[in-house]
């Protein structure tokens, strides 16, 4: 990875052939599209907000005519690119002008939370909308189900899910342009500035104001009815996100260099995330008053 970074800032031409390449890449294998997204984040972190601007606008072109000349449409593909990288190219300039990266994550958190109101503003009735989506995606699976599939168990999916898929797919976006941003300031660290990814990470602090603002959702989710709560709770999965990264900060943190006990976590992750996630979150979320960073030292 650090060659191919190393690579992407050699110039404009060789920034477009890692960005779309890997866009166009992740279409077979999806991860590989934060890598993407990374490198144009790469470029904004490195070179700035006018030749990041540039590499932007030519790799959309780049797209929108591989789309017309694969597919006869630029539509399809302008819109892939849109998605894939514009969310992210405001948060890398962020970043790079204020040196914060919980500045940066925060920006990209508050796009979330945006649109998921958009979302609300402007259709009229966003659960229905998944709903209906839901149900066309359980009945091909009924129509492709073995004999012996019971279909009683995917009927209640419908109603179960889609009155927060809003918030899910807003706040997995918002995860897609926070672990863009992380990969491209690692990048940006290992050619420039060793080990200052790790003090940048380990040191940031979430503000409260944020804190309090979850916490708001999350009583108006639990206090409240209709349409209130189901914003209120689509608006949490969105702060979800944030403090994960934040409990991670924290974690990293409070086991300093102790490598064993930081893959154990990453380990206990991918095998039991039930067990792992919640009190990472939890800890995300209580740093902005207890601020265990501090509290360690002085143990």
């Amino acid at each position: 990875m650090r060659s191919l970074a190393a690579f992407a800032l050699r110039g404009r031409f060789q920034a477009l052939a890692v960005i779309c390449g890997l866009a166009v890449a992740s279409l077979m294998f999806p991860p590989l599209s934060l890598f993407s997204s990374a490198a144009l984040a790469l470029v904004a972190l490195r070179h700035g907000a006018k030749e990041s601007a540039w590499v932007l606008l030519l790799a959309l072109l780049s797209l929108g005519l591989g789309g017309v000349l694969l597919a006869g449409d630029a539509s399809a593909a302008a819109v892939y690119g849109l998605l894939l990288w514009l969310p992210v190219w405001p948060a890398a300039l962020l970043l790079r002008a204020s040196r914060r990266l919980e500045w940066a994550l925060e920006a990209a958190t508050g796009l979330g939370l945006v649109a998921v109101f958009g979302a609300y503003l402007l259709v009229d009735d966003p659960v229905g909308l998944w709903r209906e989506r839901l149900r066309e995606f359980v009945r091909s699976m009924l129509e492709n189900a073995p004999p012996d599939f019971d279909p009683a168990s995917l009927a209640q999916v419908p109603d179960l899910f889609a009155p927060y898929l809003t918030g899910a797919m807003a706040g997995g976006s918002v995860m897609s342009v926070i672990l863009a941003l992380l990969i491209a300031r690692w990048q940006q660290a290992v050619l420039f500035n060793p080990g200052g990814f790790r003090r940048e990470f380990v040191g940031m602090r979430l503000h409260a104001g944020l804190a309090y603002a979850a916490l708001a959702c999350f009583a108006a989710g639990m206090l409240g009815g209709g349409v209130l709560a189901e914003i209120a709770w689509n608006l949490c999965i969105v702060f979800l996100m944030l403090y994960t990264i934040g409990g991670f900060s924290v974690l990293h943190a409070l086991l300093g260099g102790k490598t064993f006990w930081v893959v154990g976590v990453y380990i206990a992750l991918l095998v039991m995330p039930q067990f792992v996630l919640p009190p990472t979150v939890l800890l995300g979320f209580s740093d902005a008053w207890l601020d265990w960073r501090k509290r360690s030292r002085q143990v």
